[in-house]
């Protein structure tokens, strides 16, 4: 016998059709006041600031974000000079530190040679720092990565180069849509650091990008 149904035990002890509040008891015994761990998050990102940050999915952020880090990383090798001076410091130092050594003690099965997995930890071990000072969607980059000053007076060698490098490992081109997505993470960039890039920026960028589509 449980209670009637304006809020009493229902007939397995659970609560009645009354209590279909989010802080209605959950399976497990758990108290009247228990609120999930999902729904508490969810509470807590109901803010101005979350609800901004929730615009652009979690999903796109990080391939937005890992787009950026690739660029970045050809900047490093290629044109440093477009890189913010601080950061190209931090840069330099990760570099200088990675332990090879350490890396080549491991076991290794796979078919790559000593120098692609040289290469390949590189690559991991400097977009780790990257990703580091980028942060997470929800967070502000702790210092400029790109000089986007530079990049914006220069757009042509900063970053269409980087496009014209950016091919499959047997050479051939990327698909146009691909190029897009490079593009959508240069102005994806701009906004994690509040900016947005100038009309006659953005005016040679998209003539630049349709010389692109059409090879």
């Amino acid at each position: 016998g449980g209670a009637g149904r304006g809020g009493g035990a229902g007939r397995g002890g659970g609560a009645g059709r009354g209590g279909r509040g989010d802080n209605r008891q959950v399976q497990g015994g758990r108290g009247r006041g228990y609120v999930p761990s999902q729904l508490a998050d969810a509470r807590a990102e109901m803010t101005l600031h979350g609800i901004r940050n929730a615009t652009r999915a979690q999903k796109t952020f990080v391939k937005r974000n890992g787009e950026n880090v690739s660029y970045i990383l050809w900047l490093f090798d290629n044109m440093p000079h477009f890189l913010n001076d601080e950061f190209r410091r931090v840069l330099q130092r990760e570099d200088g530190q990675i332990d090879y050594d350490a890396f080549f003690r491991k076991k290794y099965r796979g078919k790559k040679t000593p120098e692609e997995r040289k290469v390949d930890f590189r690559k991991q071990t400097l977009a780790k720092a990257c990703k580091a000072i980028l942060k997470d969607l929800s967070q502000t980059p702790t210092m400029e990565t790109v000089d986007l000053e530079a990049v914006s007076n220069n757009v042509a060698d900063s970053f269409f180069q980087y496009l014209c490098a950016r091919k499959k490992k047997g050479g051939g081109l990327m698909m146009a849509s691909c190029y897009s997505g490079y593009r959508s993470g240069l102005t994806f960039l701009f906004k994690r650091y509040g900016r947005t890039i100038p009309a006659d920026l953005n005016d040679e960028i998209s003539d630049l990008m349709k010389g692109v589509k059409r090879i």
